[in-house]
């Protein structure tokens, strides 16, 4: 008898009943990039020469009981789902998410965004991740992270729509920062980095009477 013990992140054991076997695994996380499989096969009667011509493929007896070979498959996940996040001050006329967005200075000023909800997903539960430091959301479904895990929030999303808006007002008069976008362990989209910034300033500076610019 051939035992094959199969290590991802825990040890698996799997008893073969011939020299040829198929393994069948499910995926637990939607994201596994570059994950090492881990073959090792541990012979309770030893192992032969392998031989293509048998029936079976037997590997034979030898004297070498308890003895292991392995070997290591690399694996990767495709199909990563995209965000396609977008900006707006008004929840209308959003401007893609990849260049930096202006945000008037100010506290409680509106900011929308606009997420991507792709075919795969829509009508099946999910967690969106937002860290953020000077945006607070007005909708009461996001959770905010506790102060060890950072700053930003979670909210659970399930829809049939093709896209999801969600409004957030500045907590801050000054609210530039790079903001993060992710997802939970239950489905695999990309996370993306988005920057938010404060328009230029453009005015003049009046001193009271007396005083001297130097």
């Amino acid at each position: 008898m051939h035992r094959l013990i199969i290590s991802v992140i825990r040890n698996v054991v799997y008893n073969a009943t011939s020299a040829e076997n198929t393994v069948t695994f499910t995926t637990v996380s939607p994201n596994f990039d570059n994950s090492e499989i881990v073959f090792s096969a541990k012979s309770t009667e030893g192992y032969g020469v392998y031989d293509p011509n048998t029936a079976d493929h037997d590997l034979g007896v030898n004297t070498r009981e308890n003895s292991f070979r392995s070997a290591a498959v690399t694996i990767r996940s495709t199909g990563r789902l995209e965000f396609s996040p977008a900006w707006s001050l008004d929840g209308s006329g959003f401007t893609d998410a990849t260049q930096a967005f202006n945000v008037p200075y100010g506290m409680d000023e509106d900011v929308y965004l606009r997420i991507s909800i792709p075919q795969q997903v829509r009508g099946k539960e999910f967690e969106v991740n937002l860290e953020t430091e000077y945006l607070t959301p007005v909708d009461g479904s996001w959770t905010k992270w506790p102060s060890a895990q950072g700053n930003g929030y979670t909210c659970t999303v399930n829809t049939q729509e093709s896209t999801q808006v969600f409004h957030f007002r500045t907590n801050r008069l000054v609210s530039a920062e790079t903001l993060t976008l992710s997802a939970g362990n239950t489905v695999g989209f990309d996370p993306v980095t988005m920057e938010i910034r404060n328009s230029s300033l453009t005015g003049t500076i009046q001193l009271p009477e007396g005083v001297i610019s130097r």
